[in-house]
């Protein structure tokens, strides 16, 4: 078992602008990694949750402790339903173009994804993904993920194209990418690309392209009402937990 992580990058040098069509997929120790079962194509079920209480993982390169995300959305002035709901509409984002459905759980330690604040900030977000190697196979099963973000940086829910402020959808969506099993293609021209960019919002051609080489393509759009009842669970676990 080995984790890994990807940082969402402001800048890259040497690198060229992707191609409209362009993804690559994420290797770990020689073996291509995605959720479910390991045939590319194949759909997965996964769950997400947020950080509750502080947690570390001893064996993450990053993402290594994380903590509740309140101060930080409070810090950038964020209501906690807007972000929640920008995270909700990135994972959206992945379920219209490949068979993967995700779903909040109240309980972080049974999540699949887990979605917190950095403890020790740096850098902008990044994701950690723990696999299970296995040997004589082109492909290895992702156990679970993590997604932190800086807290100390500026965060908005938007998408208005100032620099000076970060949009939670599209990074946090970029992040997701990388939780399912996609590597950067390259400096830009995709969502999955390594320099941040507002120009060109939400999964572009190869993102799309990617997810569906590990998962196949979206089964059925995700309907609006079934993801007003995921808000309305996350609604009602807040206030129990509090």
């Amino acid at each position: 078992m080995r984790a890994i992580l990807f940082a969402l990058l402001l800048m890259g040098i040497g690198a060229s602008a992707a191609r409209a069509a362009d993804y690559r997929l994420l290797v770990l120790d020689g073996q291509t990694v995605k959720w479910g079962d390991r045939s590319f194509g194949s759909g997965a079920s996964l769950t997400y949750s947020f950080v509750r209480h502080p947690v570390a993982f001893a064996d993450a390169i990053n993402c290594t402790a994380m903590e509740p995300l309140a101060p930080m959305l409070e810090r950038s002035s964020v209501a906690e339903p807007d972000f929640r709901t920008a995270v909700r509409r990135a994972f959206d984002d992945w379920e219209r173009v490949a068979d993967l459905r995700f779903t909040y759980v109240e309980e972080p330690a049974a999540t699949d994804i887990l979605i917190g604040a950095q403890a020790q900030p740096r850098g902008i977000a990044f994701a950690n993904v723990w696999h299970f190697p296995t040997q004589g196979r082109e492909t290895a099963q992702i156990m679970r993920a993590a997604i932190c973000f800086n807290p100390m940086l500026p965060w908005e829910t938007g998408l208005d194209g100032d620099r000076r402020t970060l949009s939670v959808r599209q990074i946090v969506a970029h992040e997701i990418g990388h939780a399912i099993g996609l590597d950067h293609p390259g400096r830009s021209g995709q969502l999955m690309g390594y320099r941040y960019s507002e120009e060109l919002p939400g999964l572009q051609t190869g993102d799309a392209l990617g997810a569906i080489k590990l998962y196949g393509r979206a089964r059925q759009a995700p309907l609006e009402s079934d993801h007003a009842e995921q808000h309305q669970q996350q609604d009602d676990a807040d206030r129990h937990a509090e």
